[in-house]
């Protein structure tokens, strides 16, 4: 297929210059961190418990995300180009962030020019650097979210709707199983869902469709959850909602 000037802007194509070069600059300007070596690591050994049946930690007991999902994904880059090819990896998987915010924000606003303030801000912003830059979950996660949210916009056309919103629950599941925190912007996605829909169809219409997103979503957890076992569940309690609480005053946190 033929990419037209229409399918990628150039301003967008700028924006995406811009946030592969701030990154590029940052992949080899540190030593591997603990968490990187810890997620390629499990990667490999999943692949070999999967090709030989070789025995492996229970990672599902205590990663704050499916070990199947990620890690499998970064270790492949990693056999091919080492950690380097694993953090280039993330940065594509962030440049796919960049590009569904613009693509969200054309889709709410129907406004080029707002679509490109939105993904130029997005780009620069430290996180987003340091994301492309990091060989983690936590890229992937976020790629699935913003296109679970990319798809709750879609719910706006009436014709196509139940389909957005499937596609969405899907992606929006899966971003939860990638890294279980990512289901505190659930709520944001199906706000997404439901102001998408309010102008056209009225807000009762719009309120059934977020329901339904989230019914879709809640329905393919419960369904990975079941295949995971129990092992999953324990993983969730102790890295996202058993964890033990800080001790830092919340009025310190909103000084820094």
């Amino acid at each position: 297929m033929r990419i037209t000037r229409e399918r990628m802007p150039w301003p967008l194509l700028a924006v995406l210059a811009v946030q592969t070069a701030l990154s590029v600059s940052m992949v080899r300007a540190r030593t591997a961190f603990g968490d990187e070596a810890l997620y390629l690591n499990a990667g490999h050994l999943e692949w070999a418990h999967w090709l030989h049946g070789t025995q492996i930690p229970d990672y599902q007991t205590w990663f704050s995300g499916a070990p199947v999902i990620y890690p499998p994904i970064g270790a492949i880059a990693d056999s091919l180009g080492g950690l380097t090819a694993a953090r280039l990896l993330s940065l594509v998987f962030m440049l796919g962030v960049t590009s569904l915010v613009w693509c969200t924000a054309t889709r709410l606003l129907r406004d080029e020019r707002a679509a490109f303030f939105a993904a130029a801000l997005f780009a620069v912003l430290a996180p987003t650097l340091h994301l492309g830059s990091f060989a983690t979950f936590d890229a992937l996660a976020l790629l699935l979210l913003a296109a679970a949210t990319w798809c709750a916009a879609g719910a706006r056309s009436g014709h196509h709707a139940a389909r957005w919103l499937v596609a969405a629950g899907i992606l929006l599941a899966l971003a939860n199983a990638t890294k279980y925190a990512t289901a505190l912007y659930d709520p944001t996605v199906f706000c997404v869902a439901f102001l998408s829909s309010w102008p056209d169809a009225g807000w009762q219409v719009a309120l059934r469709r977020a329901a339904f997103l989230a019914g879709i979503a809640a329905a393919v957890l419960a369904v990975l959850l079941a295949l995971g076992g129990s092992g999953y569940l324990t993983g969730i309690r102790v890295t996202t909602t058993g964890r033990v609480h800080g001790v830092v005053a919340a009025s310190l946190v909103f000084a820094e």
